[in-house]
């Protein structure tokens, strides 16, 4: 009986236990869950650049994504990082080769949720994605930031850091990278000295 009763006992004070958030200050909580997040991202997670031309010229485009096999353990960093004011969404990635399970995805494609987000786990990441946060961080958004991108010379600078990035990622780096531009301003300075028209004026409508 004694044995039962402290057993009994036992089973009482673990149900008395209070929640983390009754005994943590939520700045910890929130740095435990920042150093939980930066993990997965070392993992899993990507972020890049890329431009994209369309009639009014060449907008560039970033992506920062997390992938995961289960949908609940994206849907608490999601809910998360919106309580942060990080935009984001999570949506399914069909896999067609039955070996393979569907995984799901968490985007952020606007730059200043992207800000944000590599600067909360920036301090965690152990990966060449460290390399990645910082050029982000320190070279390329802030440039974005100030519209250095709607010039000629400032989409070649950019389009360097882009490329530096994006070249930790396996090197792939697109179509629209820095030589690409170079060579379209050798292009475009020919076409001028030589007095023929130059049909790509639509450049400086870069978004």
């Amino acid at each position: 009986m004694a044995t039962k009763s402290r057993k009994s006992e036992g089973l009482s004070s673990m149900q008395e236990i209070p929640s983390l958030e009754e005994i943590a200050p939520k700045d910890m909580i929130d740095w435990a869950m920042a150093i939980w997040i930066a993990g997965f991202f070392d993992g899993e997670g990507c972020v890049g650049g890329n431009v994209i031309r369309n009639g009014y010229g060449y907008t560039i485009h970033f992506n920062v994504t997390i992938s995961q096999t289960e949908e609940k353990v994206l849907k608490d960093i999601s809910n998360f990082l919106k309580d942060y004011e990080i935009k984001n969404s999570v949506r399914m990635q069909y896999r067609p080769n039955p070996h393979h399970k569907d995984c799901y995805v968490l985007y952020i494609r606007n730059p200043i949720s992207i800000f944000k987000f590599l600067k909360m786990i920036y301090p965690h990441l152990h990966t060449s994605k460290s390399i990645q946060a910082h050029i982000m961080l320190e070279e390329i958004l802030p440039r974005y930031m100030q519209k250095v991108h709607t010039t000629e010379d400032g989409m070649i600078e950019i389009m360097g850091f882009i490329d530096e990035m994006n070249s930790y990622k396996g090197g792939v780096r697109g179509k629209y990278n820095q030589m690409y531009f170079i060579e379209r301003r050798w292009n475009r300075m020919w076409r001028e000295k030589n007095n023929i028209p130059n049909y790509l004026d639509t450049y400086n409508r870069t978004s």
